[in-house]
Formats: structure tokens, C-alpha cells, sequence
């Protein structure tokens, strides 16, 4: 931590890991969710981002769980493109094009598909309008 970076590389289990879930979230948007998949790697055992971290800098697992919200993250985030990143942006050359580090993760294309099936939709009762008060308007559907 702290010193010169010489290179950077995907680490491969990591990266097929991720390219993984890509694929099932991507095959039935439906079914397979950040949720879904987050459940299934603390199932397997996977190790979670800050515990993969722990065990590249020698340190022990603390065995803590994958979150839905940090894969979903993870895979809308930019630097699964390879990017260098900053505050959640890459970080631009001064022709105004984006750093790249290292081989992305997967495409541009792939990258578009996933923020198209994981960005939340709008609901059809947005702006109901109704004389009492119900708590899950807006919050809540069925899939009838």
C-alpha cells in the first residue's frame, strides 16, 4: 500500500468470478439479481472483495459476506472496463480520453447491457394519486 505502481493486472479468479455473474445476471435479468448472486457466492464460500484484499496483502479472511449493494457496484463501476478511477469517475488524459490501467473485465458492450438490466425501473404507481395513505405505494409491486 502506498508505494509505486509499477503495472497492474486483473487477478484471474477475481475477474472470472465477476465475468461469471455478468454472465448469469445477463442470461435471466429476471431471476438472477445482485441479490440473488451475493447469496450464492456466501454459499460457495467465496471469498468477498475486502477479504480477497486481506488474503493479496497477507492477511487473514475475516469471513465477512458479499453485499447485493457492493456487487451491484462492482459491476456498474467503470474500472471493471480498466479504467483508473477517481471519486467514481475515470480519471482523464489531457486529450480528454480515460486512463486505462489494464485489460477490462469485459466490454463496453457487456458494461452497457449490465447498467441497461440493473438500473432500477421506474414503477407504474409513480405519482398515484390517492385519498388515503398506503405505505408501500411506490415501494412495492406485484408481479401479477
Amino acid at each position: 500500500m502506498g508505494g509505486r505502481i509499477e503495472r497492474v493486472e486483473l487477478h484471474p479468479h477475481a475477474a472470472e468470478v465477476l465475468r461469471n455473474i455478468a454472465r448469469r445476471i445477463l442470461a435471466d435479468p429476471e431471476l438472477v439479481t445482485p441479490s440473488s448472486e451475493a447469496a450464492r457466492l456466501n454459499r460457495l464460500g467465496e471469498l468477498s472483495p475486502i477479504d480477497h484484499l486481506a488474503v493479496m496483502y497477507g492477511r487473514k479472511a475475516q469471513g465477512r459476506p458479499w453485499y447485493p449493494t457492493s456487487l451491484r457496484n462492482i459491476l456498474l463501476s467503470e474500472a471493471t472496463l480498466g479504467y483508473l478511477m477517481r471519486c467514481h469517475r475515470p480519471v482523464l488524459d489531457r486529450w480528454g480520453q480515460p486512463v486505462r490501467l489494464c485489460e477490462g473485465v469485459w466490454d463496453r458492450a457487456t458494461h452497457e447491457e449490465l447498467k441497461r438490466v440493473l438500473t432500477p425501473r421506474e414503477t407504474p404507481f409513480v405519482g398515484r394519486r390517492s385519498h388515503r395513505d398506503y405505505m408501500l405505494t411506490e415501494v412495492a409491486l406485484c408481479r401479477g
